[in-house]
């Protein structure tokens, strides 16, 4: 039979994000790249059946993004405590 052989050289992305928060931390800013160094090209080797064949490929990866967030002080609903009507025994 055919022996499939199939090898992949080194690859990878390098990414980095930074968060910052101003304001007593009402004011969240974020900002995130990924693949920076454009690194996500793949370079592989295929033999099959006495036919060798060498490429690279490209996965178009590399994004850029900010994050604004402010977080305006709006206080969420007390919890109740105990049951309407009825004194907490303690």
């Amino acid at each position: 039979g055919q022996q499939n052989f199939y090898e992949l050289d080194n690859f990878g992305q390098l990414n980095a994000s930074i968060i910052h928060t101003f304001f007593h931390k009402k004011l969240t800013i974020s900002l995130h790249a990924r693949d920076i160094l454009r690194t996500m090209e793949t370079k592989f080797k295929l033999d099959q059946g006495g036919i060798e064949t060498y490429g690279s490929r490209y996965s178009d990866n590399q994004r850029f993004g900010i994050n604004i967030r402010y977080n305006y002080g709006v206080k969420a609903k007390e919890e109740r405590k105990g049951m309407p009507g009825f004194e907490q025994v303690q």
